[in-house]
């Protein structure tokens, strides 16, 4: 994983550059197949605008990009809000990905429609000594 950090319209300082690369690796707990982040710097030149070190994050991976940027007063803020909303993209696509290999019912065992582990679906657990608590289901029965 390559992991480059600059500034568009300057020199990034080498503490931000190893908090940046730091703090981005933490980015792949989640994604296996990262190929390139890229943390891009930059300065809001419109003096009004309180909030004007920007922070913009890209994710590159196979066949996706996760894109996040966000705005603070300084560059560490931005980037640590910036990590945030990537973290949550990141956790976003592999939940999606892990439910699709992972569908709701393969569980089931397909023979009796019942867990895997062998207990009813519908009785819960009986407690020790005592009798299974059994739950009737009523039905309507239409008299034709």
């Amino acid at each position: 994983m390559e992991i480059v950090v600059r500034h568009k319209h300057g020199r990034v300082s080498p503490e931000l550059r190893s908090i940046a690369a730091e703090k981005v690796g933490r980015v792949s707990r989640f994604l296996r197949d990262v190929a390139r982040i890229d943390v891009e710097f930059d300065d809001e030149r419109n003096p009004s605008v309180a909030e004007s070190d920007l922070c913009e994050i890209l994710v590159h991976l196979k066949g996706t990009l996760l894109k996040a940027h966000s705005a603070a007063s300084s560059p560490e803020a931005a980037l640590d809000l910036a990590i945030d909303k990537m973290e949550h993209q990141a956790r976003k696509l592999h939940e999606r990905r892990v439910s699709r290999s992972h569908p709701k019912g393969s569980r089931r065992s397909a023979a009796n429609g019942r867990p895997s582990n062998g207990s009813s679906p519908n009785i819960p657990e009986a407690e020790s000594g005592d009798a299974p608590i059994v739950r009737l289901r009523r039905t309507l029965r239409s008299s034709a």
